[in-house]
């Protein structure tokens, strides 16, 4: 009578997935060229890990440019000055504030060159490794990165085997 109450113990087959329950996002800070990838899908990373490098060629060539632009109007608005041209000494130091601007960016974009880990984890994906001098557009996707210290099992289990 009470038989069919005992457990049994019954091994079945049943496929199942694991799936990260956060993903990080790595993506291209601004327009810029990939010089090198140093990691590819399955990869464990720790945060602050180098994952890609970008061509800082552009970003340098554009922060000299700056630079020059800048000393140049700060030169033509004391020349204007000088000169007693007020109106014009005004807009050559509104032109070099601007150059100040587009040197600070660059300086910044410098910054960020190196694609550094968000943090801790696997790397799902990012196997950019074909992509290497390609153009990249702000907000590319490059790596997505998942903690592995929370997962999320699933057992696809059929229901002719659930009790």
């Amino acid at each position: 009578m009470g038989i069919g109450l005992l457990p049994v113990k019954e091994k079945i087959s049943v496929p199942a997935g694991l799936e990260p329950m956060v993903r990080r996002v790595v993506a291209a800070p601004f327009n810029a060229t990939l010089r090198e990838t140093r990691v590819e899908a399955g990869d464990l990373v720790g945060e602050g890990d180098l994952l890609a490098e970008l061509d800082g060629r552009e970003v340098r060539f554009q922060l000299a440019e700056a630079i020059a632009n800048r000393a140049r109007a700060a030169k033509e608005a004391d020349r204007a000055l000088d000169a007693g041209k007020i109106a014009e000494s005004q807009m050559a130091k509104l032109e070099a504030l601007g150059y100040e601007q587009q040197q600070r960016i660059n300086e910044e974009r410098q910054k960020f060159l190196q694609i550094l880990s968000p943090s801790e984890g696997i790397v799902l994906q990012g196997d950019l490794e074909r992509a290497e001098g390609a153009p990249l557009q702000t907000g590319d996707r490059l790596f997505e990165i998942a903690p592995i210290d929370s997962m999320l099992i699933e057992l696809l289990v059929p229901q002719t085997e659930v009790v």
